[in-house]
């Protein structure tokens, strides 16, 4: 279980500015991003942040989804963070005893965190859709 909050920010890709535009909503409001994770599919962003739980942070999403260029942005409810390595062209899941039975030698080399969840509560341009934060 994490102890920050995982949010997911869909968006169109407009510059390189709009990595830095979503980190600066959060960053306005003295909230700390923790780790960001993402990748771009033909025009669209699909950002994955780890944020600190913070009295603020309601606000930054909603001003986050209030920004040109952001479709949406969904607070993952019950977010799980794995841990994926990649060895010999594969990606495995790593748990505490597969941890233990692996090089730390190789874990440096390529270390993915994928959040796992079931719940949604959304925004999009200011209003709310699924669960209340």
């Amino acid at each position: 279980m994490t102890l920050e909050k995982v949010i997911r920010v869909i968006g169109y890709y407009s510059d390189a500015s709009y990595i830095e535009r979503v980190i600066a909503t959060f960053r306005k409001l003295l909230i700390d991003v923790e780790w960001i994770w993402g990748r771009r599919i033909n025009n669209v962003y699909e950002i994955y942040l780890g944020v600190k739980e913070h009295p603020n942070l309601k606000l930054a999403i909603l001003n986050l989804s209030k920004t040109v260029g952001v479709e949406s942005v969904e607070l993952l409810i019950d977010a799980k963070v794995e841990k994926y390595i990649y060895i010999n062209g594969d990606f495995k899941k790593i748990d505490k005893t597969t941890n233990e039975n692996i090089n730390n030698s190789i874990i440096k080399y390529f270390t993915i965190y994928i959040p796992i969840y079931t719940r949604v509560a959304g925004y999009r341009w200011g209003e709310k859709y699924g669960e209340d934060i």
